[in-house]
C-alpha cells in the first residue's frame, strides 16, 4: 500500500483548518487533493469505494466546499500560507551574519 503524498505533520501544529478532519478523513484528503478516483482511493486503503464516498462527503461537509477542486484550492492555499508562516519563523530565529 503506498502512502499519500500530502503530509501534514508539520502543519498540524499550528491551528489547521483541516484539524477538524479525522485521522482517515485527513488520509482521503491526501488522496482527493491529487486527484486520485474514488475506486483507486478505496483499493489503496482496504475500504468499499461507498466508505471513502461517505468520507468524501464529510470532508466537504466540514470543510465548506462543494467540490475536489474548491477543497484542493483551499488545502493548497493554506499549506502556502503555512509554509510562509515556517519559513518567517525560521528567519526570524536564524543567526545573523557579521557584515
Amino acid at each position: 500500500m503506498s502512502q499519500p503524498a500530502v503530509s501534514f505533520d508539520i502543519r498540524e501544529e499550528r491551528a489547521s483548518p483541516f484539524n477538524v478532519l479525522t485521522r482517515r478523513e485527513r488520509d482521503v484528503l491526501a488522496y482527493v487533493t491529487r486527484g486520485t478516483p474514488n475506486k483507486v482511493i478505496a483499493a489503496e486503503l482496504g475500504v468499499s469505494q461507498r466508505t471513502i464516498e461517505a468520507h468524501r462527503a464529510r470532508i466537504f461537509e466540514k470543510m465548506r466546499v462543494r467540490n475536489a477542486v474548491e477543497l484542493t484550492h483551499r488545502y493548497l492555499y493554506w499549506q502556502l500560507e503555512a509554509d510562509e508562516a515556517l519559513c518567517l519563523q525560521t528567519q526570524a530565529g536564524a543567526p545573523r551574519l557579521a557584515g
